[in-house]
């Protein structure tokens, strides 16, 4: 069996130190805890931008198009065909035709703006999460004829519109007649109301029938786009490139491009946040500077001694940079099993917390979230935990390497 080298002997001894070297054990544990708790908001805060990233992404892409494609032509006169092109793709997973177009909902004295979007309900309900997002009424109401739409929450709310109530659309283009060119009205039932907790589509879209929406904005029986959902949304700029190929006719734009921006600002962010909590480790991992630099210097006797007796200065330079890695990884161990669990309990700490102060710490009206979103990604511990050891390794190395670069002489000289 082979022998456990002297410096792990050695370091971990001195590690367990009591006695004189109790304020240096002290000024360790201290730099411990500060790793850890710089360890454990590290984690925290990056599991809660994650899940705030990943809860804001599936929310978008319930309602925005993983790929869209729009005819350079002004629409599609046969969708199925053009569809049937792409589906051939394994990872395009199903196509839904839409009209969309701007337009005026008046209901009243009150008049919002808003995105109009014709659809097949089955088709998009295939496409989208609308469906599970229904608030009152239901998405497949919407029937060729009927005229009826579905509105936005805040939109809804805007309008003073709910289920069986009036307003009128209003289309830009509309008709030129003896007294000049007039807007296009048509009168329609809200059969529906969604809400996609984002405040953009809640405040500025409704879905009618794409029949309907194709005689109210007269498209001659064309579908101004075709949305394209795939298996997997982060292969979608990847995929847009591949089948730019199939038609010349055609543009395909995917959802990086118009909501791109969106998600690189939030990846940014949590790059300056893993960069400014990582410098808060790092004050605490050079706290060790101070425990080790005190440790050398009571002992200095032992530390001769060993030199004495054959030990090179490597060796006693490696017992106190062991020192300074065992101070990180327990520092890195306490934040990782105490950031973990505060990660995966940040939103219900939250609610606790709003619920024995009376307020509200983290507004749903304001974020469009109904909690505190967390989602815990590995590679980010990982790399949090590795980042802290290896500052923890760093800051031992200039004690450790003046402790085995010490005279023997000079060090037996006041014991």
């Amino acid at each position: 069996m082979r022998a456990v080298p002297f410096e792990v002997f050695v370091g971990l001894r001195y590690a367990l130190a009591g006695g004189r070297d109790r304020f240096v054990s002290f000024v360790a544990a201290l730099s411990a805890l500060g790793i850890a708790l710089g360890v454990a908001a590290l984690i925290v805060v990056l599991a809660v931008m994650s899940g705030f990233q990943h809860e804001l992404r599936g929310r978008i892409l319930s309602v925005a198009s993983h790929l869209e494609a729009v005819s350079s032509a002004g629409g599609f006169a046969d969708w199925r065909a053009v569809a049937g092109e792409y589906l051939r793709d394994a990872r395009i997973l199903a196509a839904a035709p839409s009209v969309q177009e701007q337009g005026l909902l008046v209901a009243g004295e009150v008049v919002k703006g808003a995105l109009i979007r014709g659809v097949e309900p089955e088709d998009e309900l295939q496409i989208g999460g609308v469906g599970a997002q229904m608030r009152r009424g239901d998405f497949g109401a919407l029937r060729a004829g009927g005229f009826g739409i579905v509105l936005g929450a805040r939109l809804a709310a805007d309008l003073r519109r709910d289920i069986g109530d009036e307003l009128i659309i209003v289309a830009p283009r509309g008709r030129l007649t003896a007294a000049g060119l007039l807007p296009r009205l048509r009168r329609v039932t809200v059969a529906g109301v969604f809400s996609a907790e984002v405040y953009q589509y809640d405040a500025g879209l409704a879905y009618i029938h794409i029949a309907d929406a194709q005689k109210i904005y007269r498209t001659g029986g064309r579908v101004t786009s075709l949305r394209l959902k795939t298996s997997d949304i982060f292969a979608a700029p990847e995929l847009r490139e591949e089948l730019s190929q199939l038609r010349d006719d055609v543009y395909l734009h995917d959802w990086t491009s118009s909501h791109g921006s969106l998600f690189r600002a939030l990846a940014l962010e949590k790059r300056v946040m893993f960069v400014i909590l990582t410098l808060i480790i790092a004050v605490a991992a050079f706290n060790i500077v101070s425990a080790l630099v005190t440790m050398t210097r009571n002992k200095r006797g032992d530390i001769a001694i060993l030199r004495a007796m054959g030990a090179g200065g490597g060796a006693i330079a490696r017992v106190f940079l062991l020192q300074g890695a065992i101070i990180g990884g327990v520092g890195v161990l306490g934040g990782v099993l105490a950031g973990i669990p505060l990660a995966i309990n940040a939103g219900a700490i939250v609610a606790k917390l709003e619920e024995w102060f009376d307020s509200s710490l983290f507004p749903g009206d304001i974020y469009q979230l109904g909690g505190l979103p967390s989602r815990i990604v590995v590679s980010d511990v990982l790399t949090v935990a590795a980042v802290a050891f290896a500052l923890s390794v760093l800051a031992a190395v200039w004690p450790a390497w003046r402790s085995g670069a010490a005279s023997p002489a000079d060090s037996l000289r006041y014991e």
